[in-house]
């Protein structure tokens, strides 16, 4: 055998303990056609990482849509007629109507009394204000003008006027501690001697006031008791209906009195089926009507706030601002006028016309003005017209006294409550 194929034999010999620990040979790992390859999944913009991936960036910034039925919340807070105002329900109902919310829940807190009638003392802001034209403008806009869209009254509390707009609504609930109390003061309204006269101006102004009842479905008969003393109320189940009587007979007794007012506390009136429950809070509320989770209507101007609740108190300050603008304006033109009549006259006039603009652009203002016992629009504006007269004759005698010598014209009038003047000693 020659050296080179012994060395070749030597080799391979060698080698045969190596090939024992080669790893196997590598099997096809291409897929079917029908499948597609292993490979990393394509970052494809809103699909759902695989499990157990890193979930993209842009994801953990992702918000969910909100849920629920969009709730306009509008309060009715404060003084009934002032606070509470046909103008504030105006500007209400036309914001709800731009939003087109899914639910307006409207709620109510206005105490001429804090207690009862007997045992508190009233409201130290001030008590409501009755006025005819204000009750159907009001009535009406939240009749009319809302049809269609769903609201319902949710009464925080409720002792005067203001228990009226309660009754507007099919749909009432109540705080726990909430009352529909005060209507009472509808006898302010027709306190007459005359029996003959009494009687037919208490109709007419229980009839006005009726009409918040029937808008909302309720017995008049209710609401008689609410504003008459002498009238008595009661109810008694036939069946599944509840039937009012305008005496004492009935199973249930809410006045059985000739000289007090029917009135309900939260837990009467659910149990009498006036209220449909009491919720303390929103979130019980809208539980009660059958929502989970609800998205309460904003307000543009400052997110803060919902949409209803900022109107209303914009509305609020306004008018007391205009208010006591009117007021400052007043005591000025007074202190002057009792100090120098004719001195301060100019001042006065112009001091009485922006009274007459501001109380003109705000009809809040204007009712607290006539509350507080000052000159009417009319008394004023005759005031600044009779000052216009004196100042046109004061001109037309200086014009005619330049050339003869003569004395110059009178000093100015006297406005209200100066000495001598109208209102004045």
């Amino acid at each position: 055998m020659s050296v080179m194929r012994r060395l070749a034999l030597t080799l391979a010999f060698l080698a045969l303990p190596l090939l024992a620990f080669q790893a196997p040979p590598k099997k096809d790992t291409t897929k079917p056609a029908t499948k597609p390859a292993a490979t990393k999944p394509q970052s494809t913009k809103g699909a759902a990482p695989a499990k157990g991936a890193v979930k993209p960036a842009a994801a953990e910034t992702t918000e969910q849509a909100p849920s629920g039925p969009s709730v306009y919340v509008a309060p009715f807070k404060g003084i009934w007629g002032l606070d509470i105002h046909p103008d504030l329900c105006k500007q209400l109902v036309e914001d709800i109507k731009s939003k087109k919310p899914d639910l307006v829940v409207f709620t109510l807190d206005s105490q001429d009394l804090k207690e009862g009638f007997y045992t508190a003392e009233r409201n130290e802001d001030g008590t409501g204000v009755f006025e005819d034209d204000s009750q159907r403008r009001m009535l009406k806009l939240l009749d009319e003008e809302l049809r269609g869209t769903p609201t319902l009254m949710w009464v925080h509390d409720s002792w005067g006027f203001s228990t009226l707009m309660a009754f507007a609504f099919k749909d009432l609930y109540m705080k726990p501690n909430a009352r529909l109390d005060g209507l009472g003061r509808i006898a302010e309204r027709y306190g007459v001697e005359d029996p003959q006269v009494l009687a037919k101006f208490r109709e007419a102004v229980v009839a006005i006031a009726n009409g918040w009842f029937e808008v909302g479905g309720y017995d008049i008969m209710i609401g008689r008791a609410m504003m008459r003393p002498e009238l008595k109320l009661s109810a008694s189940w036939k069946g599944r209906d509840l039937v009012w009587s305008q005496d004492a007979s009935g199973t249930w007794v809410v006045d059985g009195s000739e000289k007090a007012f029917a009135a309900f506390d939260a837990e009467t009136a659910e149990d009498l089926g006036l209220a449909d429950g009491s919720a303390s809070e929103l979130d019980e509320l809208m539980f009660l009507r059958g929502f989970r989770e609800y998205q309460l209507v904003m307000s543009e101007q400052d997110p803060k706030f919902g949409a209803g609740e900022k109107i209303s108190i914009d509305w609020t300050k306004a008018w007391n601002r205009a208010f006591d603008t009117a007021e400052q304006l007043w005591q000025e033109s007074q202190s002057k006028l009792q100090l120098d009549a004719g001195k301060y006259t100019d001042l006065a006039k112009r001091n009485y016309e922006k009274i007459v603009e501001l109380l003109e652009k705000n009809n809040a203002a204007y009712t607290k003005w006539r509350m507080t016992r000052h000159p009417s629009l009319d008394q004023l504006k005759d005031q600044i017209a009779r000052w216009k007269e004196e100042q046109i004759a004061r001109n037309k005698a200086k014009k005619d006294n330049q050339g003869g010598g003569g004395t110059g014209g009178g000093r100015g009038g006297r406005g209200f409550g100066s000495p001598g003047g109208p209102g004045g000693g």
